[in-house]
């Protein structure tokens, strides 16, 4: 388990993703007979975001690697949820874009 201290909405306050590394990746779907080939065999990361004020925000994502952007979209910064996705801050909780 880690952390990382980044202001998330642009208000001087250190906010804090705390996230959990897993050497083992969750049981993958296909429709060909032979896809094992095919399962992405990265580590993975879960997270959880603490804001200053007590909030939590529950990242229910599984990703290689984690980025904060410098933008503010919607109030809050958008977190790379490495290698693919965007997570994007709707007003309510992190999409996946």
């Amino acid at each position: 388990m880690g952390t990382v201290n980044v202001d998330l909405n642009g208000d001087g306050y250190q906010d804090i993703i705390e996230y959990t590394f897993s050497s083992t990746t969750p049981p993958g779907t296909c429709d060909q007979s032979d896809c094992m080939s095919s399962l992405d065999t990265s580590p993975i990361l879960t997270f959880q975001i603490k804001m200053h004020d007590g909030k939590s925000i529950d990242g229910s994502y599984m990703c290689t690697s984690l980025g904060v952007s410098k933008e503010l979209r919607n109030g809050m910064k958008d977190i790379l949820c490495g290698p693919k996705y965007i997570l994007r801050w709707n007003g309510e909780e992190y999409d996946a874009d």
